[in-house]
């Protein structure tokens, strides 16, 4: 008989529970062999963010799409954002960098 897992989505920055998801581990273990089942990144879930904080800092998905529009690459915006603790801290100014052609953390 397989288990049922709940995974619970918290928010990045406060923590504020936001949904869970009801995962069979009998078909997880068959489908998703090496996946840590608690992962949310392994159930394609990047970043999670309450309401407050996608206000407060930005939305993930949005500060991806303009720091690739603006001619950075993935690699560079996955560093640009560790360096910035995932927050919306500095994104305008790395796509104003990229646009003069300068590395995105370059200081400004």
């Amino acid at each position: 008989m397989s288990r049922l897992t709940t995974i619970e989505i918290r928010c990045r920055f406060e923590g504020t529970l936001l949904g869970t998801i009801g995962v069979n581990e009998f078909l997880w273990t068959q489908k998703n062999q090496g996946k840590d089942i608690n992962n949310l990144q392994s159930h394609g879930i990047g970043d999670a963010r309450c309401d407050t904080c996608v206000i407060n800092h930005g939305h993930y998905k949005r500060m991806k799409h303009d720091f690739l529009r603006a001619g950075g690459t993935e690699e560079q915006f996955e560093v640009h954002m560790k360096k910035n603790i995932y927050k919306n801290t500095a994104i305008k100014d790395a796509i104003l960098n990229l646009q003069e052609g300068k590395n995105p953390d370059a200081k400004r």
